[in-house]
């Protein structure tokens, strides 16, 4: 079945003759989207959006609005200055607010250079890379395509300034409130910027959707384990009872099913420990038990289907 997608999807030649992983990435989790579901199923078309695109889009407005959120952040200098020290401390170090892009289309990590107020990086052949920060540099080189958005401009345009609940990974739930207060800091520079403030901290920035399965796999008896895509398209896809079947699940059943997943990001030592080798067969058998007759099993999938 890996074999088949890999030959099927991955190296057929729409997919191959496109410029960029971007583009490519689309393509490919739209055809893996529609295996997963069986032949029974007309499955709703997904659509993926590029978070950088829609950023780089709203920027155009942003940079040019002395009020909105972003250019306060990047162009008053009480604020930047603010800005960079927190994020520093909460330890957000790969990038500031931008990366560079090089002539190949490779990311460049930039830093702020709080002297001559610019961005400053070097490519991974040494060569350096400068950007001043201001409104017309900043935008120019967006439209040349030299400046991606990072994460935190993303968030910063998208849920600080709009408002949008931006639901990620469970170690999202960790540092988008952190980015949160780090802007809430930087605006305390000044007492008029407080009805800014008032609006970023009323931004719902905890919730999140990974870390939670719907669909498990019994390889051998007793034992249960989260399903992936591989297994659910090996298996000839969900079929509309299994559908059924996960309007009941509840979150608390979704989050024991992918526990085995999940464990060792909240308990990094488990791998390390000796006397903790089988973990992963033992909480195989701690599903089964607890979710064989729930019906969080929607289905058995690979060598012992039901």
């Amino acid at each position: 079945m890996l074999d088949h997608i890999l030959q099927q999807d991955y190296l057929e030649n729409d997919v191959l003759a496109l410029d960029n992983y971007s583009d490519q990435s689309v393509i490919l989790n739209s055809r893996l989207w529609k295996r997963l579901f069986s032949s029974e199923i007309t499955p709703p078309t997904l659509v993926s959006i590029e978070l950088e695109r829609v950023v780089t889009k709203l920027l155009e407005t942003d940079l040019k609005n002395t009020e909105s959120l972003v250019y306060l952040l990047l162009f008053e200098e009480k604020a930047i200055h603010r800005l960079h020290s927190s994020l520093n401390i909460m330890g957000d170090t790969s990038t500031f607010l931008f990366w560079g892009i090089d002539p190949l289309g490779r990311r460049i990590p930039l830093g702020f250079e709080n002297s001559r107020n610019e961005l400053i990086g070097y490519s991974d052949q040494g060569n350096r890379f400068t950007i001043a920060l201001t409104p017309s540099s900043i935008s120019q080189a967006l439209v040349d395509g030299r400046l991606l958005p990072s994460l935190f401009i993303c968030f910063a345009v998208i849920a600080f300034a709009r408002g949008v609940v931006c639901a990620g990974g469970y170690y999202q739930a960790q540092y988008l409130p952190k980015m949160q207060q780090c802007v809430v800091s930087a605006l305390k520079a000044s007492p008029e910027w407080q009805g800014i403030i008032d609006h970023v901290q009323s931004v719902k920035t905890t919730t999140y959707i990974s870390g939670m399965q719907a669909v498990m796999s019994q390889f051998s008896p007793g034992e249960l384990l989260p399903a992936g895509p591989i297994e659910m398209i090996a298996a000839g896809g969900l079929t509309p009872n299994n559908l059924a079947c996960m309007e009941s699940i509840t979150v608390e059943q979704a989050h024991m099913a992918s526990v085995i997943d999940t464990v060792s990001d909240v308990m990094p030592e488990i791998i390390k420990v000796p006397e903790l080798v089988g973990w992963k067969q033992a909480l195989a058998k701690e599903s089964h038990y607890l979710l064989n007759r729930s019906n969080i099993v929607i289905k058995s999938l690979g060598s012992h289907n039901k």
